[in-house]
């Protein structure tokens, strides 16, 4: 079950998730809440040839972030960014995280495989933002960017997500190599 806005309003409310700063009016949709975009963008440097592996991960020298107002994003390409707000989601609830329509009629992609946000997560969400247009789109830190939506499960995780994700702030590149038992931070 989707939870509605006032459903979402209520879990608030009564502090069973957590939304912060709480959304602004123009913020809030039928059944979601528009999440805004940040300051911090995290890019892969481009090397001729460079190969990752996901048992050692990006080096960091690979790796360039940056904190700026607005970012422009060429067609090609890829950038982490991250979300304004910092969520809770309570071992009952899985939230999904989508672009928002205005964008993707631009050609931007806001999260382009990993929307899935685990019942236990806390944190700002890392947003994975590809331009497949034609044209560059110049992006502001606090513009409206993707929605979050929130489903009920039908009974509360057993293990919510304790992962190498939680926590996060800012744009967090690839911790891949974690699965693995690679280099810790």
């Amino acid at each position: 079950m989707i939870l509605s806005d006032a459903e979402i309003q209520w879990w608030l409310v009564e502090e069973l998730m957590g939304i912060s700063p709480r959304p602004e009016e123009d913020q809030w949709q039928p059944s979601s809440v528009d999440l805004r975009l940040g300051n911090k963008f995290t890019k892969y440097r481009a090397a001729d040839k460079r190969v990752v592996s996901t048992r050692e991960g990006v080096p960091p020298d690979q790796v360039n972030t940056i904190e700026a107002d607005s970012l422009i994003l060429y067609p090609g390409d890829f950038v982490l960014a991250h979300t304004v707000e910092r969520v809770r989601i309570p071992p009952s609830l899985v939230a999904v995280v989508d672009g928002r329509s205005s964008l993707g009629r631009l050609g931007v992609m806001v999260h382009v495989t990993a929307g899935y946000i685990d019942p236990g997560f806390e944190g700002q969400i890392t947003l994975e933002l590809f331009n497949v247009g034609s044209l560059g789109v110049e992006l502001f830190a606090g513009d409206r960017v993707c929605q979050i939506r929130f489903h009920k499960m039908s009974s509360p995780a057993k293990k919510p997500y304790a992962g190498k994700y939680q926590g996060d702030t800012g744009a967090v590149a690839s911790r891949i190599e974690r699965d693995h038992g690679g280099q810790q931070e």
